[in-house]
């Protein structure tokens, strides 16, 4: 990737399908150059495909803001804990950014899983964690629920 910003028709492409990124990106590029804006087209066309793992990723951070910046945060709370050799802070912190992984690993899966599969609610939990989190038990509940349905055999 080029080391010049995007512009923010650039980030935009971040969250388009890998499928449709190299039509989308080149689409922009042609954009941007017409209107006579080649530095930023040179950093668009720089943009490789992500791979379906990135694409995730990125959907899910943009999908889920708040919980994108709780697992960011709650990073920063594990490292300065450590750091500080804090080992109930470090506890606490591990345990914040394990929900807040989790609930933007559902939601990535979410974007990538086959049409017609079980999908564990991403959404339900996704804003759940985003006001109040949900306990591991429960969202363990929900998931041994759904794996039970008629419709998560298919």
């Amino acid at each position: 990737m080029s080391s010049r910003p995007l512009p923010p028709e650039g980030e935009k492409l971040l969250a388009v399908d890998p499928s449709q990124f190299v039509a989308e990106r080149d689409l922009l590029v042609r954009k941007l150059r017409s209107e006579d804006r080649q530095d930023e087209a040179d950093a668009v066309a720089g943009l490789r495909k992500p791979s379906i793992v990135v694409f995730a990723v990125n959907r899910a951070a943009c999908d889920r803001p708040k919980a994108a910046r709780a697992a960011a945060d709650a990073a920063c709370k594990v490292k300065d804990a450590q750091v500080g050799n804090q080992p109930e802070a470090f506890k606490q912190g591990i345990e914040e950014l394990d929900n807040a992984l989790e609930m933007l690993a559902e939601v990535a899966v979410a974007h990538v899983a086959p049409v017609g599969r079980f999908r564990a609610t991403p959404c339900d939990d996704a804003c759940a964690i985003c006001s109040e989190p949900l306990s591991q038990t429960r969202m363990r509940e929900r998931r041994s629920l759904a794996a039970r349905s008629p419709q998560s055999s298919r």
